[in-house]
């Protein structure tokens, strides 16, 4: 099965510093397959044939073996993944004047997230929220502030999730479908 980690908030500002090459060596140690990682935001796929289940519980005991600091992370397989994907709303990545993200949603994340979000989205936002990803299309410029997501920083759902642009998000479906890696 091909699975992919998304990890929040490493390497970020110089801050909880994460090699990949690094990273990718002591997955593969850790008996991964075919181990690619992509940008330095924290996005690996590799093929495994454990469960989910059993990979999460890998990815826990490596990085606190490995890391003096708490990584959080979301592993999705692959029909999760592309199946959330699936259900990309029409207005999402259309226009290049807004700014379009993914925000992919951590065990954390509790329920009563979902409606926060829904009850505090502006005429500025556009947001559906999938099983494990929340799209959300916000103005890059012109009345950014005024958006919910602009606010998203200070809301208690921000912890819990990692957020992706849609090219990000697009090229690791590229890479999860990509039957040559």
């Amino acid at each position: 099965m091909k699975y992919v980690i998304l990890f929040r908030g490493i390497n970020v500002g110089g801050n909880r510093r994460v090699s990949m090459p690094e990273l990718r060596k002591l997955l593969t140690e850790e008996g991964f397959n075919n181990v690619v990682s992509y940008i330095n935001s924290g996005n690996v796929i590799f093929e495994s044939d454990d469960s989910k289940d059993k990979v999460i519980q890998q990815m826990n005991d490596l990085l606190q073996e490995n890391y003096d600091f708490t990584v959080e992370f979301l592993v999705l397989d692959k029909p999760e993944y592309l199946g959330d994907l699936a259900q990309a709303p029409e207005w999402w990545n259309k226009d290049d004047t807004l700014r379009h993200n993914a925000l992919f949603i951590l065990p954390t994340f509790k329920d009563e997230y979902r409606q926060l979000i829904l009850d505090n989205i502006t005429r500025f936002d556009q947001v559906e929220i999938a099983d494990q990803m929340i799209f959300w299309t916000a103005p890059f410029k012109v009345n950014y502030s005024k958006s919910f997501f602009s606010k998203s920083l200070a809301q208690p759902f921000y912890k819990c999730v990692s957020i992706r642009n849609s090219r990000t998000t697009l090229k690791i479906a590229d890479l999860l479908k990509d039957d040559n890696r």
